[in-house]
């Protein structure tokens, strides 16, 4: 009598992950405000503004000022217009 078929091992479903960028941000930030500006301008210039924003909301608002003057002008222009946008944002109501 021929043995039936092995079944295949049942396949688990992904865990899903979730990401929260504000979370992300407030972590780098930590990082950051620990660094000598001059490298922050370095990292800076390998962010977009909006996120380049994000963090530097939540970072110690002395650096984040020192930060702002080492950018040049149009960049921290752009980022100041961004940081106020984001911080414009008027949570929902739960």
């Amino acid at each position: 009598r021929p043995r039936p078929a092995a079944r295949p091992p049942a396949k688990r479903a992904a865990p899903v992950v979730e990401r929260d960028p504000v979370r992300g941000a407030k972590r780098v930030a930590a990082l950051w405000n620990n660094l000598p500006v001059e490298r922050l301008t370095e990292l800076a210039g390998e962010y977009r503004d909006p996120e380049l924003a994000t963090v530097v909301m939540n970072m110690d608002p002395e650096v984040a000022s020192q930060l702002l003057a080492k950018l040049d002008a149009e960049r921290a222009a752009r980022l100041s217009k961004e940081l106020e946008r984001q911080a414009s944002v008027v949570p929902p109501k739960e």
